[in-house]
């Protein structure tokens, strides 16, 4: 039962209205099954203590962080083999809302399309929405979208009131999707279709969720299918995943692409296993082919990732030094070693090493002070550990 004091504007903020919306985010919001049509692939399980073992903080291991910490559940996959698996606050059948590593699943379906012709991430994205004509999108190329550097008035991070100020443009975006308390119903295409441009494109990276918004139109606008049924169509039906994924959609089917994708922590990791060797245990011909990959590893534009400022804490330069692999193709990190990280709010989070067969999936919720778990740095370190 949902608590009483949930509502939308404290639902993914923390404590226990967040520890349930996120788990029932289909209870909360109008949202499409997309059901799996193959036989479940099975992940043996083979635990390793060093995995269990490995040491997050001085006197802490990943097991005792896991059980303590705002983590609700995490599986981690090497070789094929489930190797650590833990669900203090899910149960395994539970599907969790990702928040934005469902940008991970739009990235690759854009992928997809792109390596079976239909899309081309080169032509400016008004060439195949004439809506998007005449606004901030003209002249934006698929690419520059799919790097979050369409230079697009519609920034989440670091941005004053996006989050709070129903006048701001991300506010409206997520007011649209009705993920936010609105005055008046809007149309999401609508909304995005007439976002003006704050710089032109191919020139900063600036975290938007509008760009993974159109990415998710444009597939729909080539298949002329819902990008739920796009989505079910190019990855759940193609691989052996055990439980139909969800996703939010706004009262009128626009898609929550950004972040509003639900499954089990299973079947995240089989997806994350798509791009590693053992791809072919989910799937029995490729997904995510090796161009595919190549693509993703080479979207990795470090001119255009502007470092913060400060100082970093010692958890993050632990894991990656000074500097921060640059983002690429909606991931939020594309190392040199070929490693891929994905991270959503709130605690959700995949980690891929193709180099070492290896997938981290793991998901939480926000402590009731707003503070989340630190795996998206752990799992670069315990991935480094497992050479």
């Amino acid at each position: 039962m949902a608590p009483p004091d949930l509502t939308l504007g404290n639902w993914d903020l923390g404590g226990a209205p967040s520890a349930w919306a996120y788990l029932h985010a289909g209870e909360l919001f109008p949202a499409t099954e997309i059901p799996p049509l193959r036989v479940p692939a099975r992940l043996d399980r083979a635990e390793l203590r060093p995995v269990a073992e490995f040491p997050v903080q001085p006197g802490l291991s990943l097991a005792g962080y896991v059980d303590s910490g705002p983590v609700s559940g995490m599986v981690v996959v090497l070789g094929g083999r489930i190797v650590f698996e833990r669900y203090p606050r899910m149960r395994p059948d539970e599907r969790h809302l990702l928040m934005s590593v469902t940008k991970a699943f739009t990235s690759a379906v854009a992928g997809l399309l792109e390596r079976q012709g239909r899309l081309d991430l080169g032509q400016p994205v008004d060439a195949v929405l004439p809506e998007l004509a005449g606004s901030g999108w003209a002249g934006v190329t698929g690419r520059d979208v799919l790097d979050n550097a369409s230079g697009i008035d519609c920034l989440e991070n670091d941005s004053p009131g996006a989050f709070t100020d129903p006048a701001h443009p991300f506010y409206r975006f997520e007011a649209s999707l009705g993920w936010r308390p609105a005055a008046a119903e809007l149309s999401t295409y609508d909304l995005v279709a007439g976002l003006p441009a704050q710089r032109p494109p191919g020139q900063v990276y600036e975290y938007s969720s509008a760009n993974s918004f159109v990415l998710a139109w444009l597939a729909e606008r080539v298949t002329g299918l819902p990008f739920a049924e796009v989505l079910g169509r190019e990855i759940w039906s193609a691989g052996g995943f055990e439980a139909p994924a969800q996703l939010c959609v706004s009262s009128i089917g626009a898609p929550a692409s950004h972040g509003g994708l639900s499954v089990t922590l299973r079947d995240l990791a089989r997806f994350g296993m798509l791009f590693t060797p053992s791809g072919p245990l989910v799937a029995p011909s490729p997904v995510i082919d090796a161009e595919h990959l190549r693509l993703i590893r080479a979207a990795g534009r470090r001119g255009l990732h502007r470092h913060p400022a400060g100082e970093p804490p010692d958890y993050v330069t632990a894991a990656y030094g000074e500097v921060l692999p640059p983002p690429g193709r909606q991931w939020n990190f594309v190392m040199d070693d070929g490693d891929l990280f994905k991270g959503g709010f709130g605690g959700q989070g995949l980690y891929v090493s193709p180099g070492r067969d290896l997938v981290i999936a793991y998901a939480g919720t926000p402590d009731e002070d707003g503070s989340v778990n630190l795996l998206r740095w752990f799992s670069r370190r315990l991935a480094l550990s497992l050479r």
